[in-house]
């Protein structure tokens, strides 16, 4: 589900509890920051229009049916990669401690995952993520992370 527009007040929402929940997040990478920006983003911009979600998300689909469809998996999505992503950093961050290499691992298998929804990630070699990365469409706010973080405190 594509975001229309940015929502200023949903993107501070989001900013503020990426913050509360993960704290600094200068020992990611760039693209996981921004992964874990967008995914704060469009569930806090799924709770702020729950209501009206097609307001705020493009529903794609040839019909309503299949609109619907389209948009149900891409809530449960939205809501599944949300309660993911405590748990996997938290996790993420104590195997840090021990060894970086398999740290900088865990982060391209969660981007592969997440930002580019390349299934059975976790079992494919970077060299084979890297390679199926370049054919697959992104759905992500390029620079949001930024955006956060130029906002006013």
């Amino acid at each position: 589900m594509e975001v229309k527009t940015i929502d200023l007040g949903v993107l501070l929402a989001s900013s503020d509890a990426l913050t509360r929940d993960f704290g600094s997040l200068g020992d990611l990478s760039d693209e996981m920051r921004n992964t874990l920006a967008n995914v704060y983003y469009k569930f806090h911009l799924l709770s702020a229009n729950f209501r009206a979600p097609s307001e705020a998300f493009s529903i794609k689909g040839d019909d309503f049916i299949s609109s619907h469809c389209d948009f149900m998996v891409g809530q449960n999505q939205i809501v599944l990669d949300y309660k993911y992503a405590a748990k996997l950093l938290k996790n993420m961050r104590e195997i840090q401690k021990h060894d970086r290499t398999i740290f900088e691992l865990l982060q391209t298998k969660y981007i592969a995952e997440t930002k580019y929804r390349i299934e059975n990630a976790g079992s494919k070699s970077p060299i084979r993520l890297a390679i199926e990365k370049r054919f697959r469409k992104v759905d992500e706010i390029p620079d949001l992370y930024s955006r956060m973080l130029s906002l006013p405190t």
